[in-house]
């Protein structure tokens, strides 16, 4: 660094370094009397150095208009003979590398401000791309507040080196230089796998399978299914199957605990629905005061998932409905409703209520219920009453005497009636 030895003063070197190799070091500002960290690009000749300063001024420059603060800010870029140095703020703190007791509030905090910071880049005109996010990259201050470092400057450039560390943390598009608002979604979400399963960043293949996806949840068993389901569609390979933003990951991330929610079987032995006519409506009315803790003031109403469901949207299930949907303390009662006219006749369901309780501390309460639909007699049945009389529905203009005798003709259509 020959120009910048006259401004500033060498204090240590983050990353090892080779001639072709680019080099991260704190510096002191002599000027401003601040550290800095200053990292270095080698460049072989002039006419590359020529590209490499037009091509990715624009980029430099976006990176000193940033403005957030959980990002270091960019202060400038200058060249040497060989080189291009871009100058950034020293950060106090430590990486996501050597932080090791953060609680799941922690951990959802962490992640909040993660994503809050992907948002802030997302919604600039164009998207900023960070390209280079991994746990080394994430640092966190005495105060727990994150800060991202280390933006990729030059991706097209990049050394042997460099793409080296990127692999397994560089979504698969980011190779052919097509970045997405997903793509830094990846990155992010292989650092928390890494940072979660204690996995160091060299070893972090082996946390991947044959077909490419990452495999964890053995070493997370402790921590909720819904949160792991979330990172594992933030590490999708195909960026199609992510969140396509990080808005979008952050708004279905607010609503999911990390920690493991314990589940809490209610005093009741469940409720037992019997369908005695096709496409009946079947309600009962369930009382709550006494079959929970009066700890609980309030709490919402959801219906366990089932494989056997078709997927809904907006909370609504296709033949469950829970009347109110919230739970408050001062109206203990609820009306649960089963539409058994999109359920198939003679045929036992089994699913399972949940009460989700937020305060004081979250947990869930279950309520089994069964449902049983009417028999192929009783639909028959049912279906038959719309034919008020089968005689009248084939001859409605001349009804026929106590005395009539129908022809074979007329028997075999009154036979068709009765089989719908």
């Amino acid at each position: 660094m020959d120009t910048a030895t006259q401004r500033y003063q060498l204090l240590e070197e983050l990353k090892a370094s080779s001639p072709s190799h680019s080099r991260t070091v704190v510096a002191q500002d002599t000027i401003t009397d601040k550290r800095v960290v200053i990292k270095e690009f080698p460049v072989p000749d002039v006419k590359t150095l020529k590209h490499f300063t037009q091509y990715y001024r624009d980029r430099i420059k976006q990176l000193e208009a940033l403005n957030h603060p959980s990002l270091s800010k960019y202060l400038y870029a200058f060249q040497t003979s060989q080189s291009l140095c871009v100058v950034r703020e020293h950060i106090p703190g430590k990486s996501l590398v050597q932080y090791k007791n953060f609680d799941p509030q922690g951990i959802k905090d962490l992640i909040l401000q993660l994503l809050d910071t992907l948002i802030y880049l997302q919604k600039k005109v164009p998207p900023i791309f960070h390209l280079n996010l991994k746990p080394s990259n994430i640092l966190i201050t005495p105060k727990r507040q994150i800060s991202l470092t280390d933006f990729t400057i030059f991706p097209q450039f990049s050394d042997t080196e460099t793409r080296l560390q990127q692999l397994g943390f560089a979504a698969p598009e980011q190779f052919s230089h097509s970045p997405t608002k997903s793509t830094d979604l990846y990155s992010l979400g292989v650092a928390l796998i890494c940072f979660l399963t204690e996995t160091p960043p060299e070893q972090v293949q082996f946390l991947i399978n044959q077909e490419n996806r990452f495999v964890f949840r053995d070493r997370l068993n402790f921590l909720n299914p819904q949160f792991l389901s979330w990172l594992e569609k933030l590490v999708e390979p195909n960026q199609r199957d992510r969140f396509s933003s990080a808005i979008k990951a952050k708004t279905v991330f607010k609503s999911i605990s990390v920690a493991k929610i314990p589940e809490i079987p209610l005093k009741h032995p469940g409720l037992v629905f019997q369908a005695k006519r096709s496409g009946q409506q079947v309600t009962q009315t369930l009382k709550l005061r006494r079959l929970i803790p009066s700890s609980i003031q309030e709490g919402v109403w959801e219906i366990a998932t089932h494989p056997s469901d078709q997927p809904y949207i907006s909370q609504q299930h296709p033949w469950i409905e829970i009347t109110p949907s919230h739970f408050h303390r001062s109206k203990p009662e609820c009306r649960i409703t089963i539409d058994t006219s999109r359920l198939i006749p003679e045929q036992l369901y089994e699913r399972q209520l949940i009460l989700h309780q937020y305060q004081p501390t979250e947990c869930k309460y279950f309520l089994p219920i069964t449902v049983k639909t009417a028999t192929f007699r009783s639909a028959q049945y049912s279906r038959l009453k719309a034919f008020t009389e089968p005689f009248r529905l084939f001859f409605q203009r001349e009804p026929q005497p106590d005395n009539y005798n129908p022809s074979e003709e007329e028997i075999r259509l009154h036979s068709l009636a009765l089989a719908l």
